[in-house]
């Protein structure tokens, strides 16, 4: 599953020649389980962006 939101986040931006994203995330008035469990998912994409 990982590897298909990959594919879904990726081939637009690099069909277009962009190489480089930055995430950003607002956590407001999330509980600080729900940051951490969004900050964990985004590190494990973080790898396959960097092929």
């Amino acid at each position: 599953m990982k590897i298909d939101i990959f594919s879904e986040i990726q081939n637009p931006y690099a069909d277009l020649g962009i190489d480089r994203l930055m995430c950003f995330q607002q956590v407001g008035a999330l509980p600080h389980g729900s940051v951490l469990s969004s900050i964990r998912l985004v590190g494990d994409l973080i790898p396959e962006f960097d092929q």
